[in-house]
C-alpha cells in the first residue's frame, strides 16, 4: 500500500512539473510577400514548452479566414527534411543558439506545412524568439513552396516570459499600396498606425516619413504623394523611450486616359452637327485630365464623300476629283504625361 501511494505521488509531481513548464508566449504573426513587403501583422498568443517539446499558437483571422497552427514539431540543432504535403520534401538547418519547428498550417481548405526557425535571445525577464532567414533567400522566414501563398513567408516573432518594455507599429493605408492619381500630379493618401505595447510600456508619439523626409505626427496622416513609388515609414515611440518602426512602399499611378471633347461650334458657341454651305464653324478640341493639368491634343479635319459600290474615283495631283463633299469629319487625340491615350471624332453634315 505504501509503495502505491509513493508511486502516485511521484506521478503527480511529474504531471505538475510538466504542466508548470509551459510558458505563455505573445508576439506577432507577420506575412511577407516575395518582394519582402509586409502583407499583414497580426498579434498572436500561445504557449511554449521546450522541456516537453511542445508549442501551441492560438488561431487568428488572416484575409477573412481562420489561420490555424495545426501541429508543431520542435527541432533542436541539425538539418531536417520533412514532407511538403504535395509528395515532395523541404529541408532546413537549425544552428546552435536557434530553435526550429516543422509546422502544419490550416487556412480554409488548405493545409500547408513549412519550417520556422528562430534566433533565441534570453534575459532575466524572459526570452525573445525572432524568425530567421532559414531558406537563404534574403527574406526572414521560410518561403512556402506549396499552397496558395507560394513564395510568401510567415514569421512568428514572440517573447516568452515577462517581456521588457517595448512598442511596435503597423501601417495601414486606405485603398491599398497602389493608388490611382486623383489630382494634379499625384494623390493624397490616408495612413493609419496601429500601436502595440508590451512590458508595461505606454504609447507616446508617432512620426511619419515619406522617402526619408518628415511628413507629420499622430496616429493618422494624409500626405500628398506624387506619381511614382514612395517609401512610407512610421516611427512609434513610448513614453519611456522605446521605439518601433514599420515601412511600406506606396505606388501612385495614372492609368486613366484624359477626357476629350471634340465638336464643331457655331458662332453662338454651341456644338452643331449640320451646317449649310458657306457657314463658318469653329473646331473644339478640349482635353481634360485629373492628374495631368496640360495633356497634349491634336486634330485633323477631312472631307467626307458619299460613294456607292463601283464608283470610279479620279485622283490627280493629290486631289480627288468629281466627288462632292457631303460632310466634314474632325478627328482628334490626346495624351497625358503618363502616356494614356484617348481619341474622339465629330462629323458636320453639309446641307444645301
Amino acid at each position: 500500500m505504501k509503495t502505491l501511494v509513493l508511486a502516485a505521488l511521484a506521478a503527480a509531481l511529474i504531471i505538475s512539473s510538466n504542466t508548470a513548464s509551459a510558458t505563455p508566449l505573445a508576439g506577432d504573426a507577420k506575412f511577407l510577400d516575395p518582394a519582402n513587403q509586409s502583407v499583414a501583422t497580426i498579434p498572436i498568443t500561445g504557449d511554449l514548452d521546450t522541456a516537453n517539446s511542445s508549442m501551441t499558437v492560438d488561431p487568428f483571422i488572416f484575409l477573412g479566414l481562420q489561420w490555424l497552427t495545426q501541429s508543431v514539431e520542435l527541432l533542436g540543432t541539425g538539418t531536417f527534411t520533412r514532407p511538403d504535403g504535395f509528395g515532395g520534401s523541404i529541408s532546413a538547418t537549425v544552428n546552435p543558439g536557434q530553435l526550429g519547428a516543422y509546422m502544419t498550417f490550416e487556412w480554409g481548405i488548405n493545409v500547408i506545412p513549412n519550417f520556422m526557425i528562430w534566433d533565441v535571445n534570453s534575459s532575466a525577464n524572459g526570452s525573445s524568439y525572432t524568425t530567421a532567414d532559414s531558406d537563404g533567400d534574403g527574406i526572414p522566414g521560410h518561403a512556402f513552396v506549396v499552397g496558395p501563398f507560394v513564395g510568401f513567408s510567415i514569421l512568428y516573432d514572440f517573447i516568452v516570459g515577462d517581456p521588457p518594455p517595448g512598442i511596435s507599429v503597423s501601417i495601414g493605408i486606405e485603398g491599398g499600396t497602389t493608388q490611382e492619381c486623383s489630382e494634379a500630379g499625384g494623390s493624397i493618401v490616408s495612413l493609419s498606425a496601429t500601436i502595440d505595447v508590451v512590458g508595461g510600456a505606454e504609447p507616446g508619439s508617432v512620426e511619419w516619413f515619406v522617402d526619408g523626409e518628415s511628413s507629420g505626427t499622430g496616429e493618422t496622416a494624409t500626405p500628398f504623394l506624387a506619381l511614382g513609388p514612395h517609401t512610407v515609414e512610421a516611427l512609434a515611440s513610448s513614453t519611456t523611450g522605446e521605439t518601433g518602426t514599420d515601412s511600406i512602399t506606396v505606388l501612385v499611378q495614372d492609368t486613366t486616359p484624359p477626357d476629350l471633347d471634340v465638336a464643331f461650334i457655331d458662332r453662338a458657341g454651341e456644338p452643331i452637327t449640320t451646317a449649310g454651305a458657306g457657314t463658318r464653324v469653329t473646331t473644339r478640341i478640349l482635353p481634360s485630365d485629373i492628374c495631368d493639368p496640360d495633356p497634349v491634343a491634336e486634330g485633323t479635319v477631312s472631307p467626307v464623300f458619299a460613294v456607292n459600290d463601283g464608283d470610279l474615283i479620279k485622283v490627280q495631283s493629290g486631289k480627288i476629283k468629281d466627288l462632292p463633299t457631303t460632310a466634314i469629319g474632325l478627328s482628334a487625340s490626346t495624351t497625358d504625361a503618363s502616356g494614356n491615350l484617348n481619341s474622339g471624332m465629330a462629323v458636320l453634315s453639309i446641307i444645301d
